[in-house]
């Protein structure tokens, strides 16, 4: 008998039924919507009790997901592993019998429990990286420290000094980004920056001055900067980036040098 040559009827594949994608649709929403919730539980930081904050009740919800995230990052894994090493080194020394100096426990304590919020935080934030979009990320961490900076602005001598500048430039740089704005995605960000230089001068915050400037000159240095696959793109003039970088330098080396000399760290004589 002869083979028969007919062809193998093909395997019918069903499309995913409507059900199942909502399901997906739903579970990928709740998802975002925990990540957005820890990134302002981080952001805002509010001290609960002993020394818990929000920001380490978000950290220990989401250990089994952030600790997993770490494996793309062997930087951060890096750093998570050294701090535990650091704060367990910290505990033999305060337990070593011959310790000749006095540990006060309960600030050991908050110190310890700080850092390790503040080491926990990056794996959340690597972990919220994976589900939303940088600028929303930035976005929503900057939100959370804004919202309790303006609460405790009344009471504060200096509010943007020591309360609204670093969630002010989060919340603004993350809404640029989340805007995908290509073409005047460069001028829109040194702008920015340089109008969050100019309130830090009035308000007496020099050296957040200083990063905001030098932030400004990277980022024109790196828009400056061709794509290797686009040799005919417009290169952004030299000038601009060589006074904001010399500006930025110079004020910091002259803030470097008065500290010393106030200090007295140069000599008595100086």
């Amino acid at each position: 008998m002869r083979p028969s040559t007919a062809a193998a009827p093909e395997p019918t594949v069903r499309p995913t039924s409507r059900p199942a994608l909502l399901t997906a649709r739903r579970a990928t929403l709740l998802t975002q919507l925990v990540a957005a919730a820890a990134l302002l539980a981080l952001g805002a930081d509010l001290t609960l009790k002993a020394s818990v904050t929000t920001g380490t009740l978000a950290a220990l919800a989401l250990l089994p997901v952030w600790c997993a995230a770490l494996r793309e990052h062997p930087g951060a894994r890096a750093v998570v592993g050294l701090t535990v090493a650091a704060l367990a080194s910290g505990v033999l020394l305060a337990a070593w019998p011959d310790n000749a100096h006095d540990v006060e426990l309960r600030y050991a304590y908050a110190t310890a429990l700080r850092t390790a919020t503040v080491v926990a935080g990056l794996g959340v934030v690597l972990w919220c990286r994976r589900v939303l979009q940088l600028g929303t990320v930035v976005l929503l961490h900057g939100a959370g420290a804004l919202a309790v900076g303006v609460l405790h602005s009344p009471g504060s001598p200096n509010p943007w000094k020591y309360l609204l500048a670093l969630p002010v430039s989060l919340v603004a740089l993350g809404a640029l980004q989340r805007l995908h704005l290509r073409r005047g995605a460069t001028p829109a960000a040194v702008l920015t920056l340089l109008l969050l230089a100019a309130v830090s001068v009035v308000n007496d915050y020099r050296s957040f001055f200083g990063f905001t400037a030098l932030t400004a000159g990277v980022v024109l240095w790196q828009a400056r900067r061709p794509a290797r696959r686009s040799p005919s793109r417009r290169r952004l003039p030299r000038w601009p980036t060589v006074v904001l970088v010399v500006v930025a330098g110079g004020y910091a080396f002259s803030r470097a040098v008065t500290s010393l000399l106030l200090s007295g760290d140069l000599g008595a004589e100086l």
